[in-house]
């Protein structure tokens, strides 16, 4: 490993980022692949629009950062929704313990994955 060459023992926080974008037909139907929902008075609903929203899961190993934020997409000339998510672990970790810990932050952002996003779009995905 890279950072016994180095002569690194410990480090500070670790963090494992990532990041995806879902096409869309229309911004109006991101409902459609999103397990979350935002509930608005009739009154609000055709003056505000979808701007950025941002989660915090509580995981044992730390947390995971997940921001969800429409946006154009030039090579599909449409909308799409920028899925960001980042696991981290702000404690100091003995590199000796830092592949099981990154094994550790995976599962948790697959678990999120599986959480914010719908079943019929995690079923359209390549496996």
């Amino acid at each position: 490993m890279i950072l016994n060459t180095a002569g690194i023992t410990t480090l500070n926080s670790v963090s494992l980022s990532y990041s995806n974008e879902i096409p869309l037909q229309d911004l109006r139907n991101f409902q459609n692949y999103l397990n979350i929902s935002f509930e608005m008075p009739a009154s609000l609903k055709d003056r505000i629009e979808f701007f950025r929203t941002e989660f915090t899961y509580r995981y044992e190993f730390g947390e995971i950062r997940v921001w969800l934020q429409p946006d154009w997409d030039d090579q599909i000339d449409g909308y799409c929704i920028q899925l960001n998510m980042e696991s981290r672990h702000p404690g100091p970790v003995d590199i000796g313990d830092l592949i099981p810990l990154l094994d550790e932050m995976h599962s948790g952002l697959k678990d999120v994955f599986r959480q914010i996003l719908s079943e019929g779009y995690v079923r359209s995905l390549p496996q």
